[in-house]
C-alpha cells in the first residue's frame, strides 16, 4: 500500500511529497502504521520492483504480447527476418521489436537474446550477407532512397551509404 502525503513540515526534507512505505517482511495488506515508513516516491517503486511485486509481462494488463509471442519474435529475428516484418505481424512498433530482440525488454524470458556492436549512436549491426550487399547497390543504381533501402533492411541509411560506395 502506498499513500502519498503533503505534511508540511516534511517537504523541505523530501524533494518529492513522500510516501508511506511498507517495510520489509511485512504483509501486503498491512496499514498499521508501525509497519510503515516515510519514502519518496521513486524509492517506493524500488523497493516493488525488488519485493517483485509489479506487474511486468503478461501479468501487466496493457501488455500486447504474450511469452510465446516473445520466444517466437526472438526465434524469427535470429532466423533472418527483419524487424519491421516481425513488427507487422504482431503490430507492434519496430522500436519495440528491437527492444525484445536485444533483451532490454521481457528480459525474464528465455530465447535467443542478440548481443550486437553499435553502429553510430542509434543504429545496431545487422549481418548483411554478400548476395543482400549485391541487391542493395543493385536497388540504389535503379533509383530508390537510401531511407527507403534501409527500411527494407532494418538497417540505418548511413549503413546503406557505406555500401553503396565500397
Amino acid at each position: 500500500m502506498t499513500r502519498c502525503v503533503r505534511p508540511g513540515d516534511l517537504t523541505d526534507r523530501y524533494p518529492s511529497p513522500p510516501c508511506q512505505r511498507r517495510g520489509r517482511g511485512i504483509p501486503r495488506n498491512s496499514v498499521k502504521p508501525e509497519h510503515l515508513f516515510l519514502g519518496t516516491p521513486k524509492q517506493n517503486t524500488r523497493d516493488m520492483v525488488s519485493k517483485n511485486r509489479h506487474s511486468y509481462g503478461q501479468q501487466n494488463g496493457m501488455s500486447r504480447l504474450r511469452e510465446s509471442d516473445v520466444l517466437k519474435i526472438r526465434e524469427l529475428y535470429e532466423s533472418g527476418k527483419n524487424q519491421q516484418e516481425i513488427a507487422d505481424f504482431f503490430n507492434v512498433s519496430r522500436p519495440y521489436i528491437s527492444t525484445i530482440v536485444h533483451g532490454r525488454s521481457w528480459s525474464h524470458i528465455g530465447g535467443p537474446i542478440i548481443k550486437e556492436p553499435y553502429e553510430g549512436k542509434r543504429h545496431k549491426l545487422r549481418k548483411i550477407d554478400e548476395s543482400q550487399i549485391l541487391l542493395i547497390r543493385q536497388k540504389r543504381l535503379q533509383g530508390r532512397t537510401l531511407k527507403s533501402i534501409a527500411a527494407e533492411y532494418s538497417i540505418s541509411y548511413q549503413r546503406v551509404s557505406q555500401i553503396c560506395q565500397d
